[in-house]
């Protein structure tokens, strides 16, 4: 709208902050039923110094509709209205299109539900709208993708991925390189221990659906972004498949 590059990712990393801080907060709240756990939440996501490291990157930066994401599936199932799934589905949408890299961790959060059965037991009774619903922005993904699919056949410029390598990170330097990969399994760690003293979800650790969740959202982000091979000190040791 304005044609001016500053102005336009000036104004993306100010939402890309305060919007994936809301999203935190609401999703927090609601899980925890304490606004000063979401707050202490929202503000470690949202402003932490490990979010702004990709900052360089737009689209690893705008992660904000995984917290809404996220959010807007507990609703539904919590209160039955579609309006939430359309809320999740237009949240899907944004993080894939916005990059793959960031539709893979919109599903992989999704974890903080595999262990709901109240979420399986959702997803059986609209079974139709849910379809619906991921055939459509798969449709609209498909519409949106192809044409690059279209110019790296034609151009020769498809990537396996022992090309993606050097973004694997090293198993003695992970914690010395913060990004969002790093977020993500602090984000599910912080949210299972705020999930300890939720008055919502009081069960113990092993029988919390919530808080299964979000230890197996941690341990599945820690596996993917080790990427597709084994490194040490920055070198690649193995590739195990291609």
């Amino acid at each position: 709208m304005t044609k001016e590059p500053v102005i336009f990712s000036t104004v993306n990393y100010v939402l890309a902050v305060w919007l994936t801080g809301i999203g935190s907060y609401l999703l927090l709240k609601d899980l925890t039923n304490s606004r000063g756990s979401a707050l202490a939440g929202a503000l470690l996501i949202g402003f932490t110094s490990l979010h702004f490291t990709y900052y360089i990157h737009l689209h690893t930066f705008m992660i904000q509709g995984i917290p809404v994401g996220l959010w807007a599936w507990w609703r539904f199932f919590r209160s039955q209205h579609r309006r939430w799934l359309v809320l999740w589905a237009g949240s899907f949408l944004f993080q894939t299109l916005n990059s793959p890299l960031t539709g893979y961790l919109f599903l992989a959060a999704h974890g903080l539900y595999l262990f709901d059965r109240t979420s399986w037991k959702m997803i059986q009774k609209h079974w139709r709208w849910c379809l619906g619903t991921i055939l459509g922005c798969g449709m609209i993904m498909l519409f949106v993708y192809y044409p690059y699919i279209q110019s790296a056949d034609v151009y020769n410029s498809a990537r396996t991925v022992r090309d993606a390598a050097h973004f694997a990170l090293s198993l003695n330097s992970w914690w010395q390189n913060g990004g969002v990969w790093q977020l993500t399994i602090l984000g599910s760690m912080a949210l299972a221990v705020l999930g300890l003293f939720s008055q919502r979800h009081n069960a113990p650790l092993r029988k919390s659906p919530v808080l299964k969740g979000s230890l197996f959202t941690a341990v599945i982000a820690f596996l993917m972004a080790l990427g597709p091979v084994l490194k040490w000190s920055g070198q690649t040791v193995s590739i195990p498949f291609a």
